[in-house]
């Protein structure tokens, strides 16, 4: 499986993050669109794929800043970090997942409420396991 990443409650046109499109999630893979409802019932509408641009996920982004996270311990400009200030400066809701051992694995998600609490999560956890996130002003 790959990492998956979505943006919701915000409109993002016209934003832009070094490595990502924003693809409305409606247009993109299967497993992406089927999870429309259920994600904007969580986190708002308009939901947005975070395509890597490379593999119609969002693996090869996260899969970085998960390599960074782990090697450095810092995610210090890393695209992650523009991603999560786009987050907070839109209020928008930012969900990382990957669907290891279900489709629903999205609602794994632990909250955070900042993109700094985010971080310091993400270094923290490196690579002791997959990363579900779910950041939310």
């Amino acid at each position: 499986m790959s990492y998956f990443a979505t943006i919701s409650g915000a409109n993002l046109e016209g934003a832009q993050v070094d490595g990502l499109a924003f693809v409305p999630a409606i247009s993109a893979q299967d497993y992406v669109r089927n999870l429309v409802p259920a994600i904007a019932a969580l986190d708002g509408e308009p939901v947005y794929l975070c395509d890597d641009t490379t593999t119609g996920t969002s693996d090869d982004f996260i899969g970085s800043a998960q390599d960074q996270a782990t090697e450095f311990g810092s995610l210090e400009d890393h695209p992650m970090v523009r991603l999560l200030a786009l987050c907070e400066q839109k209020k928008a809701v930012l969900r990382i997942w990957y669907p290891h051992s279900s489709p629903t694995d999205f609602e794994r998600a632990v909250s955070c409420r900042s993109a700094l609490e985010a971080v310091s999560l993400m270094i923290e956890q490196g690579y002791a396991g997959h990363w579900y996130f779910r950041v939310a002003p």
